[in-house]
């Protein structure tokens, strides 16, 4: 099975479990279809890091990697640096960030060698390590930090 299958298999079940449950693995999972639009909104371009403060399972990474693929012809440096340099996430839940964790890697996205830049906590709480190129990301609501 190639691994576009294997991720839009895992991104069905997520989104089927998000229906299922009045608010998914206990948060609010933003809608594909506006995903997309925000994506299209910003238009990110390779070789640019892109940040998701309140990352769920990562409808935005995906909807961003989806986005660049179809609107560049990437080299193989812009390949290597969308696998892993491009994204940054943050999530409250841990169960949550395995999820999300696991959806990148079923998108190529990442290895399991390296230490992945999703980390368990509230972004919301400190100073960002880091600028990035973009921050895409539906706003949190009302969750407070289970840490």
């Amino acid at each position: 099975m190639d691994t576009d299958t294997k991720g839009d298999m895992y991104e069905g079940l997520l989104e089927k479990n998000a229906q299922d449950t009045k608010s998914g693995a206990g948060q609010y999972f933003t809608p594909r279809d506006l995903i997309r639009a925000i994506v299209e909104c910003i238009d990110p371009h390779p070789m640019k890091t892109i940040a998701d403060p309140a990352c769920g399972t990562e409808g935005f990474f995906l909807s961003a990697i989806e986005h660049l693929q179809n609107n560049s012809k990437l080299s193989r440096k812009e390949k290597l640096f969308l696998e892993n340099e491009t994204f940054y996430g943050w999530e409250i839940v841990p169960s949550t960030r395995r999820l999300c964790l696991m959806n990148l890697f079923l998108h190529n996205i990442g290895d399991l060698k390296s230490k992945p830049p999703i980390y368990c906590g509230d972004a919301l709480k400190n100073e960002p390590i880091q600028k990035f190129d973009h921050v895409l990301a539906n706003p949190p609501f009302g969750k407070k930090a289970v840490l």
